[in-house]
């Protein structure tokens, strides 16, 4: 889990920077090992199933089978490092709390 530290809104960008709520979630573990820096990219798009089945098409890795849950409803998926150049990048179809 992971809370908002601070967020800057400007336009169609948003950067949000986020720190662990607990020392064994996910990103603590990624900081322990890589000290502070970007941890992945996101990008907003309408219809994630639709998105992820190009995205397989096309030969790209998905961590998940099925979108997961994220903040505020939305669903998410990340495309695995080797497909993106060694960068994380998560997929985000908003919810309603978004």
């Amino acid at each position: 889990m992971v809370a908002p530290a601070a967020e800057l809104t400007e336009h169609m960008t948003q950067v949000q920077l986020i720190q662990p709520t607990r020392p064994d979630a996910t990103t603590a573990k990624w900081l322990e090992k890589n000290r502070p820096g970007l941890h992945h990219m996101a990008w907003r798009v309408a219809d994630i199933d639709a998105v992820s089945a190009t995205l397989r098409e096309r030969g790209v890795r998905l961590l998940y089978d099925e979108p997961r849950i994220g903040t505020g409803g939305s669903k998410i998926n990340f495309m695995h490092p080797k497909s993106g150049k060694g960068v994380l990048i998560e997929i985000v179809q908003p919810g309603t709390g978004h």
